[in-house]
């Protein structure tokens, strides 16, 4: 096993617009609302009336933005192991207690989501935006084709080395 993991480089997984979408994404949305509320950004403000239904639909914009945002890690692909971070901790997590990988693209960014055999610290569910290359916009991901090779390369070493 050890001679598969120094055949494979070090590589980044999640895009480097990661932080942006985890970090700047809700000070930006909060920034908009308070502004539109306050009447900062036309400089009339929005009529008395209006202004819980409004605020209403925009906090809950707000709420899901922060959800998803908070959600989101930092990846890394390290021999047979991947290096996930949150920007406050990092973990190291074996490819072979990945049990499914997926891609989501509901709304904004296409994001890949990992599902874990056991929790490892961040829940059993790992999400993160792929960084970008080029390729086809509505095919497979190439990097959740390429996680999902090296984890079969990995379970089908781990079976040969259990025989």
């Amino acid at each position: 096993m050890a001679e598969a993991e120094n055949q494979y480089q070090d590589q980044t997984l999640s895009s480097s617009g990661t932080w942006a979408w985890k970090l700047a994404m809700p000070v930006i949305n909060i920034w908009i609302v308070g502004s539109i509320l306050s009447g900062g950004v036309w400089g009339k403000g929005i009529r008395s009336e209006d202004r819980m239904e409004f605020a209403t639909v925009l906090l809950v914009g707000l709420v899901f933005s922060l959800y998803f945002g908070l959600r989101v890690k930092f990846v890394e692909l390290r021999g047979s192991q991947l290096r996930v971070s949150d920007f406050i901790e990092d973990r190291l997590i074996p490819l072979t207690s990945i049990i499914d990988v997926q891609v989501r693209s509901f709304f904004g960014p296409r994001r890949i989501k990992l599902t874990l055999d056991e929790s490892a610290g961040f829940g059993k569910h790992i999400i993160f935006l792929p960084a970008l290359k080029w390729g086809p916009l509505f095919g497979p991901n190439p990097i959740a084709k390429l996680l999902q090779d090296r984890i079969d390369k990995e379970l089908e070493a781990q079976r040969r080395a259990s025989n």
